[in-house]
């Protein structure tokens, strides 16, 4: 036996990915980064942890868990997350076919993996195992995801039960605040400064982030974990979007940029992009919404094809009487509060109409919510600064009263308010809104 140093404090390599995940937040909530060289300094005492232990001390989940911990703090070393994946395989293996083990635990395990971006021939042999294992379980609840891990590349972060598992993480995120401090707060100007240039874009650096800056420019704004962006940016490497979101645009021949007060989000979302080789045409930025759309107005030197607004935080709902009593981190209403204002989508179009060319003939706005009296509020903004909205080949007609959706919109539609129509595309919820 040998002793190794530098093992303590952390008990196991799980501890040390949660600690990771933990300077992360704390950082994120001063609007700063985690300092990389601690990241670096934890992953090596990781990797030498799971090689002293060779693995015994993760057992169950723990693989899982580390690596979507690792991946929430936006490490991006492969070597971290092979090693990970090769422990999750070898677990799958040892307990996967007692009967003990429920299809849920494997389906948990291949779940987190995917949602933690993990691709390559490590994740899609245990893709391929869970897949085998869960065919002999009588407990499975889903034969297509069974379907889906045997394909090679056919269950990954997209895939809708990994997403699950990133919007239960969002969901629990305390919600950003504003990027500066008031001076009448105690704030100081350097401390202010240094806020502001986290992770930010520089007027002249867009050789430096692109491998074409010229290219057609889409943009997230408030992307959280940018999960839309680089699923348009991976679909876009190989030339499959047009068909996928039957739109007029060219994906596959555009940049691609995300923006977020959240630099914890960000810093996930820019952590995938690296890992997945997407970092010549995707970038992730923790800027405000104004200040990523001024930036790329006054220098960036091709055109915008669109820009996309998702699922902001809703307002208080106007014919609830109890949300006035309810959450308090919402908007009091969709003038008071809210991100999406008249004067946020008169910037956007200033940025849409800017630099127009032949290449993108229909410059766009997206927007999406699942509160359908938000969607209807977005749109009417968008009409009330001059944009139009985009006809949809496969309108929605006909809304009807359905027990999956939202009590929010059940109560909307009980107050007898106006119903949204949108298009019928696969990577937006049915009741978006296209505009121009």
């Amino acid at each position: 036996w040998e002793m190794v140093e530098g093992m303590q404090p952390f008990s196991s390599a799980i501890q040390i990915a949660h600690h990771l995940l933990e300077l992360a937040n704390e950082a994120s909530s001063r609007h700063e980064r985690i300092d990389q060289k601690t990241v670096e300094g934890h992953i090596d005492l990781m990797i030498k942890r799971l090689y002293t232990t060779l693995g015994t001390e993760t057992r169950g989940r723990s693989a899982a868990d580390a690596a979507f911990a690792l991946a929430m703090t936006g490490v991006t070393r492969p070597e971290i997350y092979d090693l990970l994946a090769d422990i999750a395989h070898l677990e799958l293996d040892r307990m996967g076919r007692r009967p003990s083990l429920p299809a849920r635990n494997i389906l948990q395990i291949v779940e987190k993996l995917a949602a933690a971006g993990l691709k390559g021939p490590k994740a899609t042999a245990t893709y391929a195992l869970a897949a085998d294992l869960l065919s002999q379980k009588q407990d499975c609840p889903d034969g297509a995801v069974i379907e889906a891990l045997r394909v090679d590349q056919g269950f990954g972060m997209h895939s809708t039960r990994s997403l699950l598992w990133l919007w239960r993480f969002a969901a629990r995120q305390t919600k950003a605040k504003p990027l500066t401090r008031a001076k009448s707060e105690g704030g100081d100007d350097d401390d202010d400064k240094k806020r502001q240039c986290t992770s930010s874009l520089d007027d002249d650096n867009w050789t430096k982030r692109y491998d074409d800056p010229s290219r057609p420019l889409v943009i997230d704004v408030g992307c959280g974990m940018g999960v839309s962006v680089l699923g348009l940016s991976n679909h876009a490497c190989t030339g499959t979007t047009s068909d996928a979101l039957s739109y007029p645009l060219d994906f596959s021949a555009c940049n691609f940029v995300g923006g977020d007060l959240s630099s914890l989000l960000v810093g996930f979302g820019s952590g995938i992009a690296t890992r997945w080789g997407l970092t010549g045409r995707t970038q992730f930025v923790h800027q405000t919404a104004e200040e990523l759309l001024r930036q790329v107005k006054e220098s960036y030197p091709g055109p915008v094809a669109m820009i996309m607004i998702q699922f902001p935080t809703p307002f208080r709902l106007a014919t609830r009487e109890s949300e006035k009593e309810g959450n308090a981190q919402l908007p009091s209403g969709a003038d008071s509060g809210f991100m999406v204002t008249r004067t946020l989508l008169e910037q956007v179009k200033g940025t849409l109409q800017n630099k127009r060319c032949d290449s993108v003939p229909q410059p766009s706005l997206l927007l999406q919510s699942n509160c359908e009296d938000v969607a209807l509020a977005m749109r009417d903004i968008a009409l009330d600064v001059g944009m139009r909205s985009v006809g949809a080949k496969n309108p929605v007609k006909d809304l009807r009263m359905d027990k999956d959706l939202p009590q929010r919109s059940l109560e909307w539609i009980e107050a007898g308010m106006e119903r949204p129509i949108g298009a019928t595309i696969p990577c937006c919820i049915r009741r978006s809104s296209i505009l121009d």
